[in-house]
């Protein structure tokens, strides 16, 4: 298994537990991924980056606000998907430059950049 697809692990666990429209108790997520409270809330609200895409209901469930088929359907993990292409087709400008040029040429927070470098670099 790459170190990719196990950056991506927790959010497709929790993508496979909503993805049929369910609302599962943060607990329940807590305990599958057998993590803290804030690596939950934070895997949560990556999900929501950039479109919110998961609401909270009755204070301690979530749920999709719309029914996604692929974890690429959220426009976070899409995002995503679309740099790491980016950046591995001219790795030579991307992984050397200006991270806050970079940033603001795809209209992410540099955060986001310094993330997808960071996961290219684990699996070189």
């Amino acid at each position: 298994m790459n170190n990719s697809y196990r950056f991506f692990e927790k959010a497709l666990i929790i993508f496979n537990m909503l993805k049929d429209g369910n609302e599962v108790p943060i607990d329940t997520i807590k305990q599958e991924l057998n993590v803290s409270d804030n690596v939950v809330s934070a895997a949560l609200e990556e999900f929501n980056l950039f479109v919110p895409t998961i609401k909270y209901v009755s204070g301690d469930k979530v749920k999709f606000i719309e029914k996604k088929e692929k974890l690429i359907d959220c426009a976070t993990f899409n995002c995503y998907k679309l740099l790491l292409v980016r950046f591995t087709t001219d790795p030579e400008h991307y992984m050397t430059g200006n991270e806050i040029e970079i940033a603001k040429e795809f209209g992410v927070d540099r955060k986001v950049v310094q993330k997808i470098k960071t996961l290219i670099k684990m699996d070189v």
